[in-house]
């Protein structure tokens, strides 16, 4: 397949292609939307000067130079870093499910769905809004402080959901299977974060699980004595199935999504940026 230069890597052909009809996407979608006021300026040109080759007037060529309405910075940087490689994605034509993008992540690249007005959009009332909405996404997983956390915490996510996490969805609710895979599918940027989150979502589990033994259900504040009991092996079994030594289980049980305790954050990012390779 053909390759061009681009920032001084070899850039897919594939990947300059689906830049490119992502670029027409957006602007189509711009223009339906706004009309003549879809651009909105100009703007650097990120790949000026790069080495890319690119045909005068293209989309990609217009989005690398001007502002366009509805497509943020991040997304615009997003998009542009598919052009030039940087930017790893597979462009599809419907929503994809919570677990193909976890596996997705796993092989180290994201999603962007160019959806028709049909299709189902979530909270997104364009197909323009959920574009730049995983745009965005792409934009953070490949952000270069979070990208090895990320891509060694989406690589131990998915093979725990394949192996042994099943079996410790399978002993809880419904909600908490729902609750793991929207995090993965969702989550980007600190992997730290994104595991407090999940860590919470089973502390709920687990709340929700002696709730229904004994009838008495809570739905706020800290976990009570008898429910730290209850989630201490289950936090136990949630770090074990994602391949996490012992020696974390304290760090693991201390992170949380207002980042107290950095010292515990720092060694389990450590672990997952270990992880991106094994």
């Amino acid at each position: 397949m053909a390759s061009r230069t681009t920032r001084g890597t070899v850039t897919n052909e594939r990947a300059a292609i689906d830049a490119e009809e992502v670029a027409a996407f957006v602007l189509a979608w711009a223009g339906r939307l706004h009309g003549a006021r879809a651009f909105v300026g100009r703007r650097p040109d990120p790949l000026a000067g790069s080495g890319s080759v690119r045909v005068s007037g293209s989309a990609i060529d217009r989005v690398a130079s001007r502002g366009v309405r509805d497509l943020p910075d991040d997304a615009r940087r997003a998009l542009l870093g598919m052009f030039a490689g940087t930017h790893v994605a597979t462009v599809y034509r419907r929503p994809l499910a919570a677990r193909e993008v976890i596996a997705l992540q796993a092989a180290r690249r994201r999603c962007v769905s160019l959806l028709d007005e049909h299709a189902p959009l979530g909270p997104y009332a364009t197909p323009l809004g959920f574009c730049v909405h995983d745009l965005s996404h792409l934009a953070a997983f490949f952000e270069p402080a979070h990208a090895r956390g990320q891509r060694g915490f989406f690589r131990a996510l998915d093979r725990a959901l394949d192996g042994d996490l099943e079996a410790l969805l399978a002993d809880h609710d419904p909600a908490l299977r729902t609750d793991v895979l929207a995090v993965g599918a969702d989550t980007n940027g600190s992997c730290v974060f994104a595991f407090a989150s999940l860590v919470m979502k089973l502390k709920m589990a687990v709340r929700r699980a002696l709730g229904r033994r004994t009838g008495l259900v809570r739905e706020r504040g800290p976990l009570t004595p008898e429910e730290e009991t209850a989630f201490t092996p289950e936090l136990r079994r949630f770090t074990r199935a994602l391949g996490m030594p012992a020696s974390l289980d304290e760090d693991a049980a201390r992170v949380g999504t207002r980042r107290a305790f950095p010292e515990a954050a720092r060694r389990v990012l450590l672990f997952f940026e270990e992880t991106e390779n094994s």
